[in-house]
């Protein structure tokens, strides 16, 4: 008969039944009385050590492990049970059990009491659960976690020499390469002498560029890349950043505009860091506007109290599903004809990182055919307060 949801007689007036229930877990599940005599074992319980349920019944833990290398889990086990009956509490804890054919076991462990009918507690309930296999795949990921940290370290620091000993070299290339094309030294005879070396000089320059942002984004990896703050006007600087890329912009005819709220604080950056981000953001959305489009580049306070830097462009737009690709280092998108342009792919993820250590953060807003958006936003604490 059931009553209100639950079995009155039957299956739970069956004490065989609900030892099938107990002996089905595969946890272990053991009663002691105060004496700390088993009253109740289950089977799986008794086949960690090799024995029957019945083994345990009527005995204390002292009478079933008697070996010399179980004393002290016989005398925590006994403590701890102790301490339930006195107490009343429940204690949950984790344990490292030497079951049968010495296989040793993590297992968490929760030991609670049971009272009788006049309230009065009785007994010791022991659940415990092994937990080895998922404590062996937690040290796994951890050794795994460390080895990729290695590995990321070991690349960065790589990454970082390489750059070093290509900038020393390329920067001869391009000295010399410029006083060849400027003819200091006298005509060199040929015009196309002049345009291969200016080619030579503008080919390692870019390159130089590439390399700076390896560099960069080694040191960020590295954790070696510090800021030096200071209190910065924004209009001078988004002007000494368009400034910058003016002479590419009007290459293709863009039209940039630079929308600076009235009143804008100062913010404290690392002024060399943030003309980085800027230009980054420019370059990229000279890069990716056809010629005649509009590029708008907005600085104000937010509706969070944040300072927000955005740069919106009419350009050829990117997919939702690319645009987490573009954040990462080298993250060009290559499936894309379009989108695969000159340069290392560092330009984005770059500025992000150099936004995130002024804890702050860089999102963007695309429509492919449309336009982009790139916001970098820095927190209220970054601003500088209004004198009075």
């Amino acid at each position: 008969m059931v009553t209100d949801g639950f079995l009155t007689d039957g299956f739970l007036s069956n004490p065989a039944f609900l030892q099938q229930v107990i002996d089905a877990a595969p946890i272990v599940i053991s009663v002691k009385d105060r004496d700390g005599r088993y009253v109740l074992c289950n089977q799986y319980s008794a086949e960690r050590h090799g024995l029957a349920p019945s083994d345990f019944l009527g005995k204390t833990v002292s009478e079933i492990f008697k070996s010399q290398a179980e004393n002290t889990f016989r005398d925590e086990i006994t403590a701890i049970d102790t301490h339930v009956i006195a107490t009343g509490m429940q204690i949950p804890f984790f344990e490292e059990t030497i079951f049968v054919k010495n296989e040793e076991r993590r297992m968490m462990t929760s030991k609670t009491p049971l009272t009788d009918e006049s309230g009065e507690t009785t007994f010791v309930l022991t659940i415990a659960i092994d937990i080895s296999e998922r404590k062996d795949m937690e040290a796994a990921l951890i050794i795994a976690k460390e080895e990729a940290e290695l590995a990321n370290r070991t690349k960065s620091d790589f990454l970082a020499n390489m750059s070093h000993e290509l900038r020393t070299p390329l920067n001869s290339i391009i000295g010399f390469a410029q006083i060849l094309s400027t003819g200091i030294f006298g005509p060199l005879g040929d015009r196309r002498y002049t345009e291969y070396a200016a080619d030579i000089m503008h080919s390692g320059e870019h390159l130089l560029s590439v390399i700076g942002d390896v560099l960069d984004i080694s040191k960020i990896e590295a954790g070696e890349a510090t800021i030096v703050d200071r209190e910065l006007n924004i209009g001078e600087i988004l002007a000494d950043s368009v400034a910058m890329i003016h002479e590419r912009a009007q290459a293709k005819s863009l039209n940039i505009n630079m929308i600076v709220a009235d009143g804008l604080p100062d913010l404290v950056a690392d002024a060399r860091y943030l003309k980085q981000i800027l230009i980054n953001l420019l370059a990229n959305s000279v890069k990716f506007t056809p010629a005649g489009g509009n590029i708008d580049i907005h600085a104000n306070i937010d509706t969070d109290g944040c300072m927000s830097i955005s740069v919106k462009d009419t350009g050829i737009g990117i997919t939702a599903a690319d645009i987490s690709r573009v954040l990462e280092p080298f993250g060009q998108v290559l499936t894309n004809p379009t989108l695969a342009q000159e340069g290392a792919g560092l330009g984005l993820s770059l500025s992000k990182r150099l936004t995130e250590l002024h804890a702050g953060g860089l999102s963007i807003e695309s429509t492919p055919g449309v336009g982009t958006t790139v916001t970098a936003q820095f927190s209220a604490s970054r601003i500088v307060p209004p004198t009075v």
